[in-house]
């Protein structure tokens, strides 16, 4: 369809093309009546010939256009002219969100997630209202220069009545359609969470979770391929916001936030946690792995005192760079530093490391000394530092130990 000089129905003047897809053409167009930018979705030929699909289409369209959400954007009209099917939607200015992964890679987490929470309103309201998009993907969500979203191309989802009939079944892109899509089965909201998982996903890493040399390849990853984790590619991504990407990205739909409501009360979640002020570190443990028992009883009973304690529970690899960075960044930020001295921390040289940087940022040690060791295992420098004797009894120690910490702290 040329768009010199045509204009539909005497009314919408078609400027230029601004979209295409496997159903329609878009343009960017004027509404003469009313003098306002608007787009304009041409419907192909080769579906309007099907009279079953453009009563359909209109009998959506009519639905859809009383989604009223800020972050959706408006459908104004449905209309004919002659052989030609359209629809009028808002004019969004601005870029589709795969151009901009596409153009500046990952975004950063607090980006994503102003974005993300805007996503899931506009689907979340279209969820309310017992409709599912079922072809969620960053191609569908326009984002202006002041990062407000819009959800477009509601004109493909799924409408589903109060008694759950179909009234038109879409399967969504490749790239982000949900497992039970790929099976073949019909698309419900946790379809969309699911596609926003994926979405989310490569807002935060720049690249997609699964690929595939065609849409079979595709759906055979979605369905079978392990769920990989944001964070292991982008480690700036905080672990609860990792969490929050892999259930959403889960196999089983019961297994996933069951709304894009529900996902972005997670990912709000995220957020408040990430605004609020970080809580001042009081204590480094420093520990031998043989030890660990020892640590655990330690830890839970300096926390169950109400004190920030920072212990490696993750496992780390002794010696690595991420065992290094984890280390120095709790070291540095804590305010005192527990050594467990035992025979087997005497001849730990990941023990002696910490300990040795402790001292170069000049940080109170409290040496405990536990069963099994000697005095004298406690280093000749540590001698000055007040040391806790945990050798026979423990309860009185750690009251001893408990003291010492919070007068240092400034806190008894």
């Amino acid at each position: 369809m040329s768009n010199n000089e045509t204009i539909l129905n005497a009314r919408y003047k078609l400027i230029a093309q601004i979209g295409s897809g496997g159903m329609a053409v878009v343009y960017k167009a004027i509404d003469e009546r009313l003098g306002r930018d608007v787009a304009i979705k041409v419907l192909r030929p080769s579906l309007t010939a099907d009279e079953d699909f453009v009563r359909r289409f209109e009998v959506e369209s009519r639905m859809l256009a009383k989604l009223s959400h800020p972050n959706i954007a408006a459908i104004h009209d449905v209309g004919r002219d002659e052989n030609t099917h359209y629809l009028v939607t808002e004019y969004v200015d601005g870029q589709n969100l795969k151009v901009i992964i596409r153009n500046e890679g990952k975004l950063t987490v607090e980006r994503t997630l102003r974005l993300a929470l805007q996503i899931c309103a506009g689907i979340g309201f279209a969820h309310q209202s017992g409709i599912v998009h079922a072809s969620v993907k960053p191609q569908d969500t326009m984002v202006t220069a002041n990062d407000l979203v819009k959800m477009i191309d509601f004109g493909i989802g799924q409408s589903v009545s109060q008694a759950g009939e179909r009234v038109e079944t879409v399967w969504g892109a490749p790239h982000y359609f949900a497992p039970e899509q790929a099976m073949g089965e019909l698309p419900g909201t946790y379809s969309d969470v699911y596609s926003l998982g994926i979405t989310l996903y490569e807002m935060l890493t720049g690249k997609l979770p699964f690929s595939g040399n065609n849409q079979q390849d595709m759906a055979i990853a979605h369905i079978r391929a392990p769920i990989p984790v944001v964070s292991t590619v982008n480690s700036d991504v905080p672990e609860a916001l990792s969490q929050v990407v892999y259930r959403a990205m889960s196999k089983a739909p019961s297994e996933r936030y069951q709304t894009a409501n529900e996902l972005g009360e997670a990912l709000e979640k995220v957020r408040q946690d990430l605004r609020a002020p970080a809580k001042t570190l009081e204590l480094f443990l420093s520990y031998s792995r043989r030890d660990t028992q020892v640590m655990q009883r330690l830890r839970d009973d300096l926390r169950a005192a109400k004190l920030s304690v920072w212990v490696d529970e993750e496992g780390l690899e002794p010696g690595t760079p991420a065992w290094e960075a984890a280390i120095g960044k709790a070291i540095r930020g804590a305010n005192c530093v527990l050594v467990v001295l035992s025979p087997d921390a005497e001849q730990s040289m990941w023990v002696a490391r910490e300990l040795a940087m402790a001292e170069t940022l000049n940080k109170r040690i409290f040496p405990v000394l536990v069963r099994g060791t000697e005095q004298d295992a406690i280093p000749f420098r540590l001698m000055t530092h007040q040391w806790i004797d945990a050798r026979q009894n423990y309860a009185g120690a750690f009251d001893k130990l408990l003291g010492a910490v919070k007068k240092h702290l400034g806190i008894l």
